[in-house]
């Protein structure tokens, strides 16, 4: 689903437009992943490995598949042309479960703590709702309290612990899964 554009100020007074990336965006896309997958490791899915040689052909699909899915969108911050932030709203294909959706967020640590992942998460919740979804879960790691704080402050609800559910640079970690119903 492509959302429609909105100018947010951040606390640090810059002006960002959250908006749907565009396929022949998926460079600048990479680099941002890249970015925050190598300054936020701890937090995410990956080390930024993967997206050093991710073809760009195969982010121009993914985008466009987030552009032309009712229930996926991308919510995407935009300064001066760069991503500096980004949260995806990916929701399920199977049948019975396509009112359903896991979320995930990556902010450039430059431009954490200045409200971006709040205005980010607002916006993609009333997205949400646009595309039908009633219900968002995620994942986020037991020793990320910004994170921790700011979905519970949306009214998500902790649901559960998933114990060794990663091993981060050797170690097992937990985390918890998180869950908002929109109805």
């Amino acid at each position: 689903m492509k959302i429609e554009p909105k100018t947010i100020t951040l606390k640090n007074k810059q002006t960002a437009i959250l908006r749907s990336p565009e396929v022949h965006e998926a460079q600048i896309f990479l680099d941002h992943l890249f970015i925050t997958h190598t300054e936020s490791y701890k937090f995410l899915e990956s080390t930024a490995e993967p997206w050093k040689n991710f073809s760009v052909k195969k982010e121009e699909g993914i985008i466009e598949h987030f552009i032309t899915t009712s229930n996926k969108f991308l919510v995407t911050a935009f300064i001066d042309d760069v991503i500096v932030g980004g949260l995806g709203v990916m929701g399920d294909a199977r049948p019975f479960r396509t009112h359903s959706a896991s979320l995930g967020m990556s902010i450039q640590k430059a431009y954490h703590n200045q409200g971006l992942g709040t205005q980010a998460m607002a916006y993609a919740l009333e997205n949400a709702t646009k595309a039908e979804l009633t219900r968002i879960e995620l994942k986020v790691r037991d020793y990320n309290p910004s994170a921790i704080k700011l979905y519970e402050n949306f009214n998500f609800k902790r649901v559960g612990t998933l114990n060794n559910a990663a091993i981060i640079d050797g170690k097992f970690v937990n985390e918890y899964l998180y869950e908002k119903l929109l109805t």
